[in-house]
């Protein structure tokens, strides 16, 4: 008994050796490939970093850049299916099968050394690479004394990856009957996954009113291995450390897919050799879902190239794309080109599955764009209001160490909230008082159309069963004022908006500006003058009011920053904020208006509610007016005029909004709509030249403005 198991891993090992040694050529592409994607890559990385910057490389270098090595990942996948093909492309030969069934060794024996073969071939170059390309970093100053454990522990999590995408790959091939048809299934193995769960996300945004983008998954890791591996990594790659459940996961496909791949191996029929596929069961799932998916894709690509969306282009792509996909892939599967039109039942049955699943969404036979919860299904809630928030994007209060990281990986420059992150605020805001939202979803249902009063309002209904479920409405402040006043008035609304609400009290210095120049003043104040000043400025932003805010302009913004160069937040201080200006008053800020230093400005009036950059250009500029002289040729051609008098200087002072602050006033109608004016001031501290754009305030059009209007209409005659 023993010696016929000593006999029987002997011819296993001597199997393998003989496998490996037949197929070293394979073994020495791969090798070719991984120096570039490891030891070269990191030394070119390692070079670009240390010419563009002067900074020391940090010790968490290595880590960062293998577990982001995109080059790494893809040639890993290569690879896989290669190995696959290489060690059971056999199989779609008849005089190959017919030799190596006559061997006198089980199939089981048959399948695994082959198997482990695919593996060695990769995992050999691989290890000896990898810490080649660790030296290489040590050689060039990166210290990863700290980090040993995590490279290792990534070292041995690609080699996961490895041997979950060759077994993927190597149960492609087993189903298949041929290298065409193992190409189809392998593609479709690895993709339909996140195909589908990218339409169904598409479909929603392009159909559901109300959808919103949470960034959440339709499946875990969108149901395919490749997409799986790569959330794992990324989890480590920011983390450091593996969460138990993808964990279990990936370790769970480790062991299956490879059992899997043996047991088809073991029952595959010799006869279904140079057949579409060994499988024949496999076919019309495989089929199926690649026809519906195609046709979806295509009726949509359709559509989006039609003039205005039309549904005829939707439906018309969705037919024509079934019914092509379906012929090839009954001639890619039968490997016959007669089989183009077989299985027309099929045909008919996938072009109708693909009907219906589009007229669900274009249709909303759900009754998503409908829901509302009931007050007494409401636990708590979130929201965002566009027009309340999007004239000024602030971002999360950081630590120094939080921020140096985000300096690293060149994030902290993102000045607006991604989808993902803003869901994340609103699922932690937790307003209790949910009556203003749903009164304001209600009114939004009313809606029609889009104009210029609409925004946006984002809600996070966390129910009372625990989930959290995502809507996006739109919303008119100038119809729901009394409801906006009322959840800005919120503490935990307002603290949201602006995170200096929730900073803690470590001196820091601040910075003042007045929303024009990019110069602007150091306040020096010790720990004492700091916290009164925090303080106070904190008391006066949380009274502060949807009336104020909409009524007074800011006059100064402040920022608190470790240093001039950083990216921070500046927030607004009104005029009726008159606490905060007397400490700024004493700590030595003189107040200067902006407007004083205004020395000529150009006013653009056009028939539109609101100016645009685009039509802006379309002026003056556009025309190749940009000499002083020209003004008289531009003003008649374009209702443009310009003014250095200093009497109509005046008069104009006194009825601009600035465009920041008009953000919010614009939504009030508290601007004249068309009056665009470009201001030229000087800097009162550097006396440079700066150029402003502002609105002119409704109902105080100056005099002699009105002749714009005339010269307008004149024109458009």
């Amino acid at each position: 008994m023993i010696s016929k198991k000593l006999s029987a891993r002997k011819l296993f090992e001597r199997l393998l050796a003989q496998e490996c040694l037949r197929n070293i050529w394979a073994g020495g592409i791969f090798t070719i490939a991984l120096i570039f994607a490891l030891p070269v890559s990191v030394a070119l990385d390692l070079g670009q970093y240390m010419q563009e910057t002067s900074v020391s490389i940090p010790e968490s270098f290595l880590l960062e850049f293998m577990s982001r090595n995109e080059w790494l990942y893809l040639m890993i996948f290569i690879m896989a299916a290669a190995a696959a093909l290489l060690e059971f492309g056999y199989l779609f030969s008849r005089s190959k099968v017919d030799f190596y069934h006559s061997l006198p060794i089980s199939r089981g024996m048959q399948f695994w050394y082959r198997y482990l073969t695919g593996f060695v071939l990769f995992a050999v170059p691989y290890v000896i690479l990898y810490g080649s390309a660790v030296l290489v970093g040590i050689a060039h100053g990166a210290i990863i004394v700290g980090y040993m454990k995590e490279l290792a522990l990534l070292a041995f999590l690609y080699l996961v990856f490895y041997w979950i995408f060759y077994s993927v790959s190597a149960i492609a091939v087993l189903l298949a009957g041929s290298y065409l048809s193992s190409i189809i299934t392998l593609l479709f193995l690895h993709f339909a996954g996140p195909v589908f769960c990218a339409l169904f996300r598409e479909c929603q945004s392009l159909f559901f009113q109300t959808y919103v983008d949470t960034g959440r998954p339709l499946l875990y890791g969108d149901g395919s291995a490749v997409t799986i591996c790569l959330e794992v990594l990324n989890r480590y790659g920011t983390t450091g450390y593996y969460d138990v459940f993808s964990t279990l996961l990936l370790f769970g496909m480790a062991v299956l897919l490879p059992a899997a791949a043996s047991a088809l191996f073991l029952k595959r029929p010799a006869e279904k050799t140079g057949c579409g596929l060994a499988y024949p069961a496999a076919g019309p799932v495989i089929s199926f879902l690649t026809v519906t998916m195609i046709g979806v894709m295509t009726g949509i690509f359709l559509r989006s190239m039609s003039y205005n969306n039309s549904d005829f282009w939707l439906y018309l792509g969705i037919v024509a794309g079934c019914i092509i996909m379906h012929c090839i892939m009954q001639m890619v599967l039968q490997l016959d080109f007669r089989a183009f039109f077989n299985h027309r039942l099929s045909m008919m049955i996938c072009t109708g599955c693909a009907v219906i699943f589009m007229c669900i969404f274009r249709f909303d036979l759900t009754g998503f764009d409908t829901w509302l919860p009931s007050e007494a299904e409401l636990d708590s809630a979130g929201v965002s209001l566009s027009q309340l928030e999007y004239y000024r994007n602030y971002i999360k209060e950081y630590t120094q160490e939080e921020y140096e990281k985000m300096l690293d990986q060149e994030t902290v420059f993102s000045y607006s909230y991604t989808n993902q992150e803003l869901c994340s605020i609103l699922s932690q805001m937790n307003l209790k008082n949910v009556q203003p939202i749903l009164r304001m979803a209600e009114k939004s249902m009313e809606i029609e159309k889009w104009d210029d009063d609409c925004g946006t309002m984002v809600v996070c209904f966390r129910l009372k069963n625990g989930r959290s479920v995502y809507r996006c409405y739109t919303v008119k402040i100038t119809d729901s004022f009394a409801e906006c006043s009322e959840i800005f008035a919120m503490d935990r609304y307002k603290e949201s908006l602006y995170p200096v609400l929730t900073r803690g009290e470590e001196n820091c210095t601040v910075w003042i500006n007045n929303g024009f120049s990019e110069n602007k003043m150091k306040l020096s104040l010790d720990d004492a003058q700091y916290i009164t000043l925090l303080r106070t400025y904190k008391r006066e932003l949380k009274d502060l009011t949807m009336e104020t805010m909409c009524s007074e302009e800011p006059v100064l913004y402040l920022e608190f920053a470790q240093s001039q160069n950083d990216y921070y937040n500046s927030y607004p201080v009104y005029p009726s904020f008159r606490h905060t200006l007397t400490l700024l008053k004493g700590y030595g800020y003189e107040q200067t208006s902006v407007y004083d230093s205004i020395y000529k400005a150009r006013i653009l009036y056009e028939e539109q509610s609101e100016m645009d950059s685009e039509s802006y250009l379309t002026g003056s500029e556009a025309a190749g007016f940009t000499e002083w002289d020209d003004l008289s040729s531009a003003s008649s051609q374009y209702n443009t005029l310009w003014t250095e008098d200093e009497k109509q200087l005046e008069v104009l002072k006194s009825c601009l909004v600035s465009a920041m602050a008009s953000n919010i006033n614009l939504t009030l109608k508290s601007v004249e709509p068309g009056f665009h004016v470009t201001a030229y001031m000087t800097d009162t501290e550097t006396g440079e030249e700066m150029v402003s754009d502002f609105f002119i305030e409704k109902g105080k059009v100056p005099d002699f403005l009105e002749k714009l209007k005339t010269k307008a209409g004149q024109n458009v005659g």
